[in-house]
């Protein structure tokens, strides 16, 4: 009995060393552009948010399904823009684009795990409502603009949902 019990403590001492922890890295969120609900921003806008040229990890590729090619030149103008910003449960987003230039869209929380998921948006402005999510935090959304050409142009912005 004693021998049987030793070989099982090695066993399992073996098998907890062999297991690979899952590690998967947590967004850290540095600021948000806040705007009002005309668009406008107030206070200090984020830099590194919404724009058109942020280079992803492969957790953040993995994203999306649909891959396009990534290091063609920008051949026009491209903004987004999301308000209001905290967000209270609906809130718009704005594109300037070219009419058949389209946007798709993920909206993660901290652990990369998706909570919103849009494709080929092509209006100029849309209306979404984040209240379904249903968490009072930050929350990023990932996003890609894909030309005539399936070029992709990616970015993200940080949204604080205030649903409560």
């Amino acid at each position: 009995m004693k021998k049987s019990i030793t070989y099982l403590g090695i066993l399992a001492i073996l098998l907890a060393f062999s297991c690979k922890s899952k590690t998967t890295s947590q967004i850290s969120f540095g600021g948000i552009t806040e705007r009002d609900k005309f668009g406008a921003v107030i206070g200090k806008p984020d830099t590194t948010d919404w724009r058109t040229d942020d280079v992803w990890s492969q957790q953040e590729k993995d994203l999306f399904t649909a891959k396009f090619a990534e290091n063609a030149p920008r051949t026009d103008t491209m903004q987004i823009m999301f308000y209001t910003n905290p967000c209270h449960g609906k809130s718009v987003i704005y594109l300037q684009k070219k009419p058949n230039t389209k946007l798709s869209l993920r909206i993660v929380d901290r652990d990369y795990n998706v909570l919103m998921s849009m494709d080929d948006l092509k209006d100029m402005s849309s209306q979404i409502n984040l209240s379904a999510i249903g968490v009072n935090d930050t929350v990023r959304m990932y996003y890609k603009f894909i030309d005539s050409k399936n070029n992709e142009f990616k970015g993200h912005g940080d949204i604080v949902l205030r649903l409560k």
